[in-house]
C-alpha cells in the first residue's frame, strides 16, 4: 500500500507524455515477472494515449553485489535506447526504472535515428546492456563462469536462517577475597557443546521495505556427560551445562556490504555441579557454587560482505544478570552483571546453504557484599565463558 501511495505520487508529480501504447513486453530473470507487472501498471498510470509511436520495452533484472540491476531497451519506430537502474530493494528499483523510462521519452524525438550503443560509462554497465541480446545458453555460460552473479545468488538478507553445528567451550570460575579459604576456583579446559539457532524475518517473504528488517530468534546448547573439577584438580564432579536465549531484533542494511543489527533478548546460562554443597571448615577440597545465570540482555551486530558469498560479523551485548542459581543463595546480597562479545565468518556456498566459524566469550562480574559473621566472607567472584563452533546454515532468502 505505501509502496504504490508512493508510486502514484511519484508519477503525479511528473510532467505527462504524449505517448500510445507504451507495453512491456518482457522483463528477464529473477523477479522478472513481478517488475514487469509493476512497470506496466506504473506506465498505464502516466501515459496519455493521445496519439504518437508505439513503444515496446524488454529488460532483464539481475542481482550484483546486493543490489538488483535493471537493463531496459526502449524500442520504438526506427530507434532504440538503453537505461540501466539500480537499486537495493524492488520498491526503488521500479520507482528508479519509472522515473529513468520517462526522462527517455520525454528526451526523445519523433524523428528516426541509428540505435545509440549502450552506455560506456564501465565494463560492468555494457556487459549488462550487452544482455539482453544474448541467447540463454550464453547467459548460462556467463552466469556459471561468475558465481557471484548468479540470478539464483541468495539476496544478503536472508528472511529465515537455521544453524545447527558443534563447538568447544571452555569455563573458568574464581573468587577473590575468600577470608577462610571455604570456596573453591573452578576450571573446565575443554568440553564439547551441540547448539542450534533460528533467526526469522516474516515480513522479508514478502517485501523489502522498513518491515521487513524485524525478527525474532531462538538459540538452545547444551554439553553432554561432562566430568569436571576444581581449578587445583583435586576433586570431580559430574556437570550439567546448558543455555537457552529468545529475543526480538532489527536489521537495518545501510549500504550494498554493511548492515547494523539491535538486538533484545531474555536467556539462562546453566553450569550444574553435582553435588554442591556448602562444606564446613575441615572440608576439602572447598565447594565450588552451581550457577544458573538469568539475564536481560540488550545487543548490537555489524556485518560487513566484501564479496557476495562471504559475511563477516562482530557483535557484543550487555547482561543484566537477574538471578544467579546457588551463587545467589550462597551470597545473598550478591550483585552480578556480564557481558559478551561475538565474531563469526559465514560462506555462502549456494543459494540455500552456507557455513559459519563463529567464537563467543562473555564474562559475569559478581560483588558478593559480605558482612562481618557471615559463614563465608568473600569479596568477588568472575566466571569466563568461551565457546568456538562451526554451524551448517540452511537460508532461506527474503525478496530484498
Amino acid at each position: 500500500m505505501i509502496r504504490a501511495l508512493a508510486t502514484i505520487v511519484l508519477l503525479a508529480a511528473m510532467p505527462s507524455v504524449a505517448t500510445a501504447q507504451i507495453e512491456v513486453r518482457s522483463i528477464a530473470g529473477r523477479g522478472g515477472a513481478r517488475l514487469e507487472r509493476e512497470l506496466t501498471r506504473g506506465l498505464e498510470q502516466s501515459s496519455d494515449a493521445t496519439g504518437g509511436d508505439p513503444v515496446g520495452i524488454v529488460g532483464r533484472v539481475r542481482r550484483r553485489r546486493g543490489r538488483f540491476v535493471l537493463q531496459l531497451r526502449i524500442e520504438r519506430a526506427g530507434s532504440a535506447s538503453h537505461v540501466r537502474v539500480a537499486h537495493r530493494r524492488p520498491a526503488g528499483l521500479v520507482r528508479a526504472a519509472l522515473r529513468a523510462i520517462r526522462t527517455d521519452l520525454e528526451n526523445s524525438t519523433s524523428a528516426a535515428a541509428p540505435e545509440p550503443a549502450p552506455p560506456e560509462t564501465a565494463p560492468v554497465e555494457a556487459e549488462a546492456a550487452a544482455s539482453t541480446s544474448e541467447g540463454p545458453a550464453r547467459l548460462r555460460a556467463r552466469a556459471a563462469a561468475r558465481p557471484h552473479e548468479r540470478e539464483d545468488w541468495p539476496s544478503a538478507d536472508a528472511s529465515l536462517e537455521l544453524r545447527v553445528g558443534a563447538g568447544w567451550m571452555y569455563r573458568g570460575m574464581r573468587f577473590a577475597g575468600d577470608l577462610h579459604d571455604r570456596v573453591g576456583a573452578y576450571e573446565l579446559p575443554a568440553a564439547g557443546t551441540l547448539h542450534a539457532e533460528l533467526r526469522w524475518f516474516p515480513a522479508a517473504h514478502f517485501t523489502g521495505d522498513a518491515l521487513a528488517g524485524l525478527g525474532v530468534r531462538g538459540r538452545a546448547s547444551f554439553a553432554p556427560g561432562i566430568e569436571s573439577g576444581t581449578q587445583d584438580r583435586q576433586a570431580s564432579f559430574s556437570s550439567t551445562v546448558g543455555g537457552w536465549r529468545v529475543g526480538a531484533l532489527y536489521r537495518l542494511r545501510v549500504a550494498d556490504a554493511l548492515a547494523l543489527e539491535a538486538q533484545l533478548d531474555y536467556g539462562e546460562e546453566i553450569f550444574r555441579l553435582d553435588p554442591t554443597v556448602i562444606a564446613g571448615p575441615s572440608s576439602t577440597p572447598p565447594p565450588v557454587p552451581s550457577v544458573r545465570y538469568a539475564y536481560l540482555r540488550p545487543g548490537a551486530a555489524v556485518e560487513i560482505a566484501p564479496i557476495p558469498e562471504l559475511a563477516l560479523r562482530v557483535g557484543g551485548g550487555w547482561r543484566a544478570v537477574v538471578a544467579s542459581g546457588d551463587l545467589g543463595a550462597w551470597f545473598p546480597r550478591s550483585s552480578t552483571t556480564g557481558f559478551d562479545v561475538t565474531m563469526s565468518a559465514e560462506w555462502r556456498w549456494s543459494r540455500w546453504f552456507a557455513t559459519r566459524l563463529h567464537a563467543t566469550y562473555a564474562r559475569y562480574v559478581s560483588d558478593l557484599n559480605p558482612l562481618p559473621g557471615d559463614r563465608l566472607v568473600v569479596g568477588g567472584a568472575s566466571d569466563d565463558w568461551a565457546t568456538v563452533g562451526l554451524d551448517f546454515v540452511v537460508r532461506i532468502p527474503g525478496v530484498r
